[in-house]
């Protein structure tokens, strides 16, 4: 006797959840059919019901109907995507981590994310920046405050120039404290440049350089906002006074040494750079920008040369190319430099040539062609 009443038991325990579950299946059933209007009416009888609102397979079933009524209303612009995102996130509310309906809906959300990314990467790569945006924006959507969607939700938006949008990418990823040391770059140049808010831009490279101390590119792009807010001098007191209290960091003799160049205070800045490379005597940038000041001016006295009249060149144009040859050989040891620590870098390696060729150093000259020809 005992035996049957356990059966009977059983029987109505199933027949009761099979009972709470009947707006559910009938939802599902309605969605197969392709009849929305009446699987959203069903889903939602269900979420406002006692027996099944706190059900996961009750929110996983109206994540897809809502979003079936998206897709068919146009996609993420439909109200029905958020409601289907709010679907499948409720589900991680109700139920816990090792239940199968937690598991499906996790799973359902990676997809629609790796979906988003891939087709904003398609559309970012055949130059179709709107479509890139909205997809990666969509990804970002599904999973919030992912750093690859928001970069390149940020990159997709500047490119197609919606820069309130890449800004506000650039500015969510750099809340992550997940930013690379571009992505401040790129948030500080907008805030110059298109909301000329110098002083925000300001604020978005300290908060870089307090995270990257001795980026370079963090430390120039300083200098160049100080520069639009009219503290050039500002910028070399602040250098100086740090380089007092920190004179091993050859950073910031170079970043010293770049605003002596762009002031044309060129012997200031050689001796800026060639303190920076005697801190760090592997620090190519140094070198290199040390050897352009004379390769430059040996250009700008060749161009002087070039355009002198006959008589004006039969008078003073040996003299000025002699001055022109002195600059390229000053050049040339800073080059050889980098190539001496970088030996592939072509850029160096075609300068090089070129002023081996302009100073009768053609042997050399030679040698340096033969590089360049087994590195292309």
């Amino acid at each position: 006797m005992k035996k049957v009443i356990f059966l009977i038991s059983f029987a109505l325990i199933t027949s009761l959840g099979f009972a709470q579950k009947k707006n559910i299946r009938k939802a599902e059933s309605a969605l197969e059919d392709g009849n929305l209007s009446e699987a959203k009416t069903l889903i939602n009888q269900a979420i406002t019901d006692d027996k099944t609102k706190d059900m996961g397979e009750t929110w996983f079933t109206r994540g897809n109907i809502y979003l079936a009524i998206a897709k068919a209303e146009g996609g993420v612009s439909s109200p029905a995507f958020d409601e289907a995102l709010e679907s499948f996130n409720k589900v991680f509310e109700v139920e816990k981590e090792n239940d199968p309906n937690y598991f499906v809906a996790q799973q359902k959300l990676q997809a629609l994310y790796g979906d988003y990314i891939n087709k904003g990467i398609k559309n970012f790569e055949s130059n179709n920046y709107d479509s890139a945006y909205i997809n990666f924006s969509t990804a970002e959507m599904v999973n919030p405050g992912d750093t690859l969607a928001l970069l390149y939700s940020g990159y997709a938006a500047q490119n197609s120039q919606k820069f309130d949008e890449a800004l506000e990418a650039y500015s969510d990823l750099i809340e992550t404290g997940h930013a690379q040391p571009d992505v401040y770059i790129y948030a500080a140049n907008l805030n110059m440049t298109n909301k000329e808010n110098n002083e925000a831009a300001m604020t978005v490279i300290n908060k870089g350089l307090e995270q990257y101390p001795e980026n370079l590119d963090l430390l120039k792009t300083q200098i160049d906002v100080y520069k639009k807010m009219g503290k050039t001098e500002e910028a070399k007191a602040s250098l100086i006074k740090a380089i007092e209290k920190e004179p091993d960091n050859y950073i910031l003799h170079y970043v010293l040494g770049d605003i002596y160049d762009k002031e044309g205070e060129k012997e200031k800045a050689i001796a800026a750079y060639e303190k920076a490379v005697e801190v760090n005597p592997e620090f190519t940038e140094g070198y290199y920008n040390a050897g352009v000041l004379f390769y430059n001016d040996a250009v700008a006295l060749l161009n002087e040369a070039n355009k002198m009249d006959i008589k004006t060149y039969q008078k003073e144009g040996a003299k000025v190319e002699a001055q022109a040859k002195e600059e390229f050989k000053k050049a040339a040891p800073y080059f050889e430099k980098v190539i001496e620590l970088d030996p592939e870098e072509l850029t160096t390696l075609e300068t090089l040539k070129t002023i081996y060729v302009r100073i009768g150093e053609n042997e050399k000259a030679e040698k340096i062609q033969n590089k360049i020809d087994s590195l292309q």
